[in-house]
């Protein structure tokens, strides 16, 4: 954290680890551009707004408990910055907690693989965002 730069500004955003060893490195080391492959060596590391996007397929799953971090982002040495992402160089995000959460599927469903997929394409599904420095769900 020493090393995080809130130059400009900063906000909360999300971000995901397909593997256990990845999530492990970030909570031990932070943030490394460096073993970032996303968008080319040692671009940038990628955040999203949007709790759902890294939900979407970027998230560690342990079993049916799936891992994504809560973070702060600044606005110092972006790469990139649109409506889903950003995208920000080293020492400017700081990862603040590992969420664990399952997703619920009906009784009596489908197979958890199956039946997570068939929850995201049918049922509504409720995720919260920060504004205003408060959790609000999003519409």
């Amino acid at each position: 954290y020493s090393r995080y730069s809130p130059a400009g500004g900063e906000t909360i955003m999300f971000h995901g680890c397909r593997t256990q060893g990845n999530e492990g490195k970030i909570i031990g080391d932070g943030f490394k551009v460096s073993r970032c492959v996303s968008g080319g060596p040692n671009y940038g590391t990628w955040f999203a707004y949007n709790a759902a996007y890294s939900n979407g397929g970027y998230v560690y799953h342990e079993g049916s408990v799936r891992h994504i971090f809560v973070c702060v982002a600044s606005y110092c040495d972006v790469k990139q910055d649109d409506a889903t992402m950003r995208v920000v160089g080293q020492d400017c995000a700081y990862p603040m907690w590992l969420l664990r959460y399952t997703i619920r599927s009906p009784e009596g469903s489908a197979p958890p693989q199956i039946a997570q997929k068939q929850a995201m394409r049918k049922t509504p599904r409720q995720f919260h965002v920060v504004r205003g420095g408060e959790w609000v769900l999003e519409p």
